[in-house]
């Protein structure tokens, strides 16, 4: 299956001015109809690990999609990347809720038109149209269902992830289908990036990027991320659907 909608794609990672391994993992599929950013976790380099296997076997399994919709190819992926994940950790005797793992989000651009949106954990996917910037996907976080839930009691620690790929052996992606507009600029990014800067000044600066290339805005959301802290890895995915 390739993509029916034609698009131009950049992305690229940084670790960031603190930490001293980049976990994240940026994948541009080979037929470029596929877009991933995985924020790996884990000591040491075991989250480089997991965010890089996560992605490449989401990529692989796409390649050749498992019969049914689309919705249902995706979530047939991430499961049996969350498998092999999962299967290192058990094989290295960690308990079930340790070990290695990963957030992940992507985009897949199955024949059609339609964007297939989906993700784990808290990396996510924005749209910018028209000047304005929509978040497609809701954070699988103790933080957000904090803020769902009326934000009654203390605010919980922003990185703690209720899902993720490889610490059990199942996991449910949450799955969306949006159409593309020429003119739309998808963004996928961890929380390296979202976690340094609001909504706002991520749209301005989309907003000021327009007419160079995806390459440079890329690598100014990353710059304007360094400059607030750089507290984490951060990763930014710019597929733009060509007008």
């Amino acid at each position: 299956m390739g993509t029916s909608v034609r698009v131009k794609a950049a992305g690229m990672t940084d670790a960031g001015r603190l930490r001293p391994v980049n976990q994240d993992y940026v994948l541009i599929g080979p037929n470029k109809d596929i877009f991933l950013v995985a924020d790996g976790m884990g000591g040491h380099t075991m989250g480089e690990v997991a965010s890089r296997i996560a992605a490449q076997y989401i990529v692989a399994q796409l390649q050749f999609p498992a019969a049914g919709g689309a919705a249902e190819s995706v979530i047939e992926a991430v499961r049996r990347a969350n498998s092999a994940v999962y299967q290192i950790n058990y094989a290295r005797d960690y308990a079930p809720g340790t070990g290695m793992g990963t957030t992940l989000a992507g985009v897949w651009l199955p024949a059609g038109g339609e964007a297939v949106i989906f993700h784990v954990g808290d990396c996510r996917v924005y749209r910018y149209r028209r000047g304005e910037l929509e978040r497609l996907t809701r954070d699988h976080s103790l933080h957000q269902a904090w803020k769902d839930g009326g934000q009654l009691g203390p605010e919980p620690t922003r990185n703690f992830v209720l899902r993720a790929i490889g610490p059990w052996d199942h996991v449910d992606p949450e799955v969306s289908v949006q159409t593309l507009q020429p003119g739309d600029t998808l963004l996928i990014c961890s929380d390296g990036l979202f976690g340094m800067l609001s909504d706002s000044e991520i749209a301005a600066i989309l907003g000021e990027a327009d007419g160079i290339s995806l390459e440079r805005a890329s690598a100014r959301l990353i710059e304007a991320a360094n400059q607030r802290g750089g507290r984490d890895n951060i990763s930014v995915l710019l597929v733009s659907a060509v007008r």
